[in-house]
């Protein structure tokens, strides 16, 4: 009698021990620069939950209750990219063993091939100054100062609208106006202008005079 009880008792305790093994702790999957898949398996007793963080044994997160499945997808903040974290599974019987996992690292932002000029304005902004020192850069190969080709793009300007309306009054009047405004800073609407500006400036001024003799000696 007493041998029975006795087998009956151990039986009772394996059966204990059977249902209450802890989870097992899977190798996490789909892991990326800020996300990662904790796995586990194994006897689960619900609620199912994660621990994670930097260091074996002392993990600082914790995941919210699974209820079914035995997944959980981490993303974001404090994820970082090429840095080393540990996690284990748990349940109401206890948690896993630790398994480690590294996220991958950043893909860098693809170089910028459009050139020195279109690379310098955008990394200031689209700053007027950067634009007003730069917009001719292209143009330099040519040898020629800057007010020289601003001149000339102006005067190609003026030349197409005196073709398409045989009348430059109207740009010529805009050109007296603005490049009086704009060629010296202390005049005008007193701009503390770059010398590029006021080099354009002065060559607005010269084609508007040229426009003005052309339409003289059209008369």
């Amino acid at each position: 009698m007493r041998l029975s009880l006795l087998y009956i008792l151990l039986a009772m305790f394996l059966l204990i021990g059977i249902g209450s093994t802890a989870p097992t702790t899977l190798a996490a999957t789909s892991v990326g620069t800020n996300n990662i898949t904790f796995n586990a398996g194994g006897s689960i007793s619900y609620p199912l939950w994660f621990v994670w963080g930097y260091h074996v044994g002392n993990e600082a997160w914790i995941t919210p209750n699974l209820t079914s499945g035995t997944s959980y997808i981490q993303h974001g903040s404090p994820l970082y990219s090429l840095t080393q974290y540990y996690y284990r599974a748990c349940d109401t019987t206890g948690c896993g063993a630790d398994v480690g996992v590294i996220t991958t690292s950043v893909t860098p932002l693809p170089t910028i091939t459009l050139g020195l000029a279109i690379t310098n304005m955008s990394v200031n902004g689209f700053d007027i100054i950067m634009i007003s020192t730069n917009a001719m850069l292209p143009y330099q190969w040519l040898g020629a100062p800057i007010g020289v080709i601003f001149g000339w793009i102006f005067i190609a300007v003026f030349f197409a609208i005196w073709i398409r309306t045989r009348s430059v009054s109207v740009v010529s009047i805009l050109g007296l106006i603005s490049s009086g405004c704009l060629i010296v800073s202390s005049v005008g609407l007193k701009l503390p202008l770059p010398g590029e500006l006021i080099a354009v400036s002065q060559m607005i001024l010269y084609v508007t005079l040229s426009a003005c003799i052309l339409v003289l000696i059209k008369k």
